[in-house]
């Protein structure tokens, strides 16, 4: 084989695999696999139409706009806590209290939301929220925590 058809035979894979990284990273969805979202959960066992949807995805943006702040917030005073490892000195009592009541205050948030959701809920869905929040937990639990309990669970 020459030079030339080596090289091309190695643009060729080089431009496929490339094709195939971009497509995962488009259409993948890190994190799950496979599921359906918690807002496709939630709009499915709510049976939630048109114009409570609207709502909904309204209340998602500025719940994660909330929960956003109050986490970089947060990162930071670990960051803060970290650098005591370090030999740096830090005041990490003062650090670890405020980053309780950042850690409050994003669960506040989180149950707020549950509440504003409750609020869109006609009569007839009540019972299906209700149904819902028995299974919050494990709907919005972080994969890593869910693998973590899967592998912790007695046999």
């Amino acid at each position: 084989m020459s030079s030339t058809r080596i090289q091309r035979w190695l643009i060729i894979g080089l431009l496929v695999s490339n094709a195939l990284l971009i497509a995962a990273l488009i259409f993948g969805r890190p994190g799950r696999r496979g599921g359906p979202s918690p807002r496709e959960i939630v709009i499915e066992k709510l049976a939630l139409e048109g114009d409570q949807i609207a709502s909904y995805d309204q209340l998602i943006v500025e719940h994660q706009q909330q929960v956003h702040s109050l986490e970089v917030e947060l990162n930071a005073l670990k960051g803060e806590l970290y650098k005591g490892l370090m030999g740096v000195a830090v005041d990490e009592a003062t650090i670890l209290e405020q980053s309780a009541i950042l850690q409050t205050e994003i669960e506040k948030i989180k149950v707020d939301h549950f509440r504003q959701i409750k609020d869109l809920c006609n009569p007839n869905q009540l019972p299906k929220y209700e149904a819902l929040t028995k299974e919050l937990q494990n709907i919005f639990m972080d994969e890593r925590m869910r693998n973590r309990q899967e592998f912790n669970r007695p046999r």
